[in-house]
């Protein structure tokens, strides 16, 4: 696989997991911790927060693995994104 594939499920899993332990856990502390802290903090300030409160991530021209469900990509104003909607829904959701 080159540089433009692009897993969306794989990572909505892993961001949902990171997300619980940085942000709603604020387990800190060790080199993981800082790594997991600084991926969230770029995340956050390359999201796009829609009018609707949705949040959008450019996907630029990656290619989405082909059991991405259609739901989660979305165009907004004639650019790709992936709904990251594991940031916004209760942590009880079984969803990604």
């Amino acid at each position: 696989m080159d540089g433009t594939f692009f897993d969306p499920l794989q990572f909505l899993t892993k961001l949902r997991e990171i997300y619980k332990k940085v942000v709603i856990k604020n387990e800190g502390g060790g080199e993981v911790a800082m790594e997991q802290e600084a991926f969230v903090s770029l995340l956050m300030a390359r999201l796009l927060v829609h009018d609707d409160g949705s949040m959008l991530l450019k996907l630029f021209d990656l290619d989405c693995a082909p059991s991405t469900p259609e739901s989660l990509i979305v165009t907004h104003e004639g650019d790709k994104y992936l709904l990251v909607h594991c940031l916004q829904e209760p942590l009880t959701s079984p969803s990604l």
